[in-house]
């Protein structure tokens, strides 16, 4: 009998345990109805190398818009503190936090979604348009994933129709269902999505008849827009010191052009008395762009060395630019007398035999 009690007592005292826990934690079966639990996850990292992950290292800020069925379903800034829209609103309790840029967690309606992310975006270097309703912001719930570009539009300081360098930018994606029970999890691999092309410019012989510090260097016909759809899925081998472990292949994506071009011009630095050296940061290139290099007088009047079309000389190294997973380029420009140029690297990325390339003045 003393026994019997004994289990009775047991059995009332989990009861009340589990009583308890009902009313005052979330439920595992309706997460939808809970303001602690997330049903949905999404990791974000970048890998530098295959055994270097190094999202902090290159990336200091996010942008992440979801898109459900297509529509504009929320907006969130993580860049020291957040800003949130729509489903993606936010009580800021990871601001400034470290993990917030590697992992974004909501709590999402059922449904069929997409998630296009941006690390570096820094408003007014690039701008969200929607084409829908031009000089507009985004409108959640009405502004429509096909509608939606980033564009390069900082105007450089001197102007004279150019633009300044862009970000740094990277970008990641994925598509998601969330149904009414369960959770989401995903990793969302980022990929480099920013051109960075530095130029060393040398006269051989002649010194050139102007002062070097007058001199900005362009990048014509350079792609300055980004649709949100992924064109491209380039696949990268990793290995993981963490579960699972070893070598596996992961998959990063490229977003789309949106036929956009621009010219983009930024400040050299004067080395020597017939050495140049210049930095061009914009959107990725690919193979069927054809980049004009030039330099031109800090006025923007004078063009003092001549277009080079930069197609051929990747052509002819085997750069391949579209299904790059790293976009940047390192180039010696060779200035000889009577206008001769010739364009070669300086390193061995992609080399091959006749590598260099000549234009005629």
């Amino acid at each position: 009998m003393r026994e019997e009690a004994g289990i009775g007592g047991l059995l009332g005292r989990v009861a009340a345990m589990l009583l308890l826990a009902a009313s005052t934690s979330c439920s595992i079966y309706r997460m939808e109805d809970c303001s602690c639990l997330r049903n949905v996850e999404l990791t974000f990292r970048y890998h530098f190398s295959p055994e270097e992950e190094a999202l902090p290292v290159y990336v200091g800020s996010m942008f992440h818009l979801l898109l459900r069925n297509d529509t504009l379903a929320g907006m969130l800034s993580l860049n020291g503190t957040q800003h949130g829209q729509g489903l993606l609103s936010t009580d800021g309790s990871t601001s400034g936090n470290l993990y917030a840029l590697r992992s974004l967690r909501c709590n999402l309606p059922e449904g069929d979604y997409a998630i296009f992310s941006w690390g570096n975006f820094l408003d007014g270097v690039s701008a969200f348009e929607d084409l829908a309703a031009p000089g507009t912001t985004l409108r959640v719930g009405q502004s429509l994933g096909r509608d939606i570009r980033l564009r390069h539009v900082k105007a450089s300081p001197t102007n004279h129709g150019t633009l300044d360098n862009s970000e740094r930018l990277y970008f990641g994606s994925c598509r998601f269902s969330v149904g009414r029970y369960g959770e989401v999890r995903r990793t969302v691999d980022m990929l480099n999505a920013h051109l960075q092309l530095s130029v060393t410019v040398v006269w051989s012989s002649t010194p050139p008849p102007f002062n070097l510090r007058d001199v900005r260097m362009r990048l014509g016909d350079a792609p300055a827009g980004y649709a949100h759809t992924v064109t491209d899925t380039l696949p990268f081998m990793i290995s993981s010191a963490a579960p699972p472990f070893g070598p596996r292949e992961v998959a990063e994506y490229v977003p789309g052009w949106d036929g956009s071009t621009g010219t983009i011009s930024t400040n050299i630095s004067a080395l020597e008395s017939n050495r140049i050296w210049g930095r061009l940061i914009g959107y990725r290139l690919r193979d069927e762009h054809h980049p004009l290099l030039s330099l031109w007088d800090v006025a923007g009047n004078t063009q003092i060395m001549k277009d080079i079309d930069l197609h051929r000389f990747f052509e002819t190294v085997g750069w391949r630019r579209t299904r790059n997973h790293r976009q940047q380029y390192d180039i010696l420009v060779t200035v000889r007398d009577g206008g001769l140029v010739s364009v070669e690297p300086l390193d061995n990325r992609g080399w091959i035999d006749g590598g260099e390339i000549w234009a005629a003045p």
